[in-house]
């Protein structure tokens, strides 16, 4: 029987192409909503899983994907996000992108480790 393993991927994912689809997600789905505390929470993970997805079907096999998806109301407020993740520099990497409308402000990353 033959290993399996793989030490690099076949096709390479393209950070550039996950940056817009991040950038498209938001756009489309916050573009005219209003704040509210009591939807943010559920709406944050749905777009969390609608990211995941959206990678999986963009890239190879045996990448694992992790979304973090954050959502806060615009106030005349500072906001500081921080994340580490040990990872191989050669085939994991991070994207990350923001979004902000009249009421509120958004902040998606996806880390695809391989």
């Amino acid at each position: 029987v033959k290993n399996t393993y793989q030490l690099a991927p076949y096709s390479p994912f393209d950070p550039k192409a996950a940056t817009l689809m991040l950038q498209e997600t938001l756009q489309q789905r916050l573009c005219n909503l209003e704040y509210d505390a009591s939807q943010c929470s559920l709406l944050a993970k749905n777009l969390s899983d609608e990211i995941k997805e959206n990678a999986k079907e963009m890239t190879c096999d045996r990448f694992r994907f992790v979304t973090m998806v954050s959502i806060g109301q615009k106030n005349e407020q500072g906001y500081i996000s921080v994340s580490r993740c040990l990872c191989d520099a050669s085939c994991d990497h991070r994207v990350m992108t923001s979004f902000c409308n009249q009421s509120l402000f958004a902040e998606a990353t996806l880390f695809a480790l391989y």
